[in-house]
């Protein structure tokens, strides 16, 4: 019988950053815990750390490292693969290396043109006890792990990352935050946050329902806008079915785009 081998591969991603910022390389290389291998794969999005902040990045492309490479050793994790969030197909990502290629540009002002959507997002993470019954007392003799347990718990058990840091108001927040979530104490879930993302669709779902005679965007009386609005209208009210109107009647009077 063979004596069975470790295995000393360990996954690792490259990662466009989809920010703004000088003298961006083109990736940057994380390694991927065992957990989130399966889910980071090329156009997913994923939370990483950037210097001192977090970021959202893209995964360009996956690879395996050999764990005993003294270069791994100081490679950064992936925080989280962000899987409700829109990701890039094959066929963009081959469009983003196109773009870059005819274009002399560097892969991530080619991915600014290919997803607007989400760039200068963030991710807005919320932190809960995985036991609401925690005892602080229980986590042993270290202050700050109680203090902070202890503050979380003061919060309702659940609270924004922000805030609780701000709450807790330690030099050490950081670091005993990150250990209390590799011991399973605090779970973390995070979401994509923008601003300016909500669209309205009350006034014009209603104006096409109750055929209304104009748009109702309360143009000024005789200016141009206002007749390039009533002549659009009038072709597009025309071309609306009754199907249609109820349709647009059963849609919901606010769209949140992600």
């Amino acid at each position: 019988m063979s004596d069975l081998q470790p295995d000393l591969r360990q996954h690792i991603v490259n990662v466009v950053i989809n920010h703004e910022l000088p003298d961006l390389e083109t990736f940057y290389t994380y390694s991927v815990p065992d957990v989130l291998v399966a889910a980071a794969t090329p156009g997913k999005l994923v939370h990483v750390p950037f210097g001192s902040a977090e970021v959202i990045g893209t995964v360009w492309s996956v690879a395996t490292d050999d764990t005993t490479n003294e270069v791994h050793d100081r490679l950064k994790p992936v925080k989280a693969v962000l899987d409700d969030a829109p990701h890039l197909q094959p066929a963009q990502l081959g469009l983003v290396a196109w773009l870059a290629q005819e274009c002399c540009c560097d892969i991530g002002a080619a991915m600014r043109c290919v997803t607007p959507p989400w760039m200068g997002a963030r991710v807005e993470v919320t932190t809960s006890l995985v036991d609401p019954m925690l005892n602080p007392d229980t986590l042993g003799n270290s202050l700050p792990r109680k203090h902070l347990a202890a503050t979380l718990i003061q919060m309702g058990g659940t609270a924004k990352f922000e805030e609780l840091k701000k709450a807790c108001d330690i030099p050490a927040f950081r670091s005993t935050y990150s250990l209390l979530v590799r011991q399973h104490v605090f779970n973390e879930v995070r979401n994509i946050v923008r601003t300016g993302v909500s669209v309205k669709t009350e006034r014009v779902v209603s104006l096409a329902v109750t055929e209304a005679g104009d748009c109702g965007c309360g143009f000024a009386p005789g200016s141009a806008c206002e007749r390039l609005s009533a002549s659009w209208f009038i072709y597009a009210s025309r071309r609306v079915s009754a199907a249609d109107r109820r349709w647009m009647a059963a849609l919901p009077r606010r769209v949140e785009l992600m």
